[in-house]
């Protein structure tokens, strides 16, 4: 039991785990803005009361394997045992946390899906702006070939023009 005290004490005290080791921001994150009028939010922090108790079970159930602190058989077995029970009801909280993850994952996909539909959306009306009609550029260009054709003739015509061949 008083390496249990001493382990919530640690862990609970903010100049315990919080100040020496927890290294980490005890602010959420704030809102990412995926899009006109949409942002995720996540204010879940790895200073969380549900993972710092995980992380307090699981140093105790280390400290139970370690032959440093030569502990009885009978003492390891019920850390150990202790700590399961307490690792096994937390699984609902963790669980609650990891689902508040997934559900942020999956709005952000789906929101990341939309964008790319209506990015490829936008392009491809940007392509039928500024593309070229294959049919209607060929209909003109065979108009102004016609055109050079008729110009040449002309030319070519009044270029064997002279008095001689007019009175003829």
């Amino acid at each position: 039991q008083d390496i249990i005290d001493a382990a919530s004490v640690w862990f609970d005290d903010p100049a315990g785990f919080t100040a020496d080791i927890y290294t980490g921001s005890n602010d959420g994150l704030a809102p990412f803005r995926l899009g006109k009028g949409e942002a995720v939010s996540l204010q879940l922090t790895a200073s969380d009361e549900v993972f710092l108790d995980t992380l307090k079970h699981v140093s105790i159930a280390v400290i139970a394997n370690d032959d440093t602190f030569g502990l009885s058989i009978e003492s390891r077995r019920q850390l150990l045992t202790n700590t399961g029970g307490s690792l096994f009801n937390a699984q609902g909280t963790l669980t609650a946390a990891s689902a508040k993850v997934g559900s942020a994952q999956a709005r952000i996909d789906a929101l990341a899906a939309r964008n790319s539909t209506e990015e490829n959306a936008l392009l491809i009306a940007k392509g039928a702006l500024v593309q070229a009609d294959p049919f209607e550029a060929a209909t003109e260009l065979e108009a102004v070939q016609f055109q050079l054709q008729s110009l040449y003739a002309i030319t070519a015509r009044m270029s064997d023009m002279s008095f001689v061949n007019f009175i003829r």
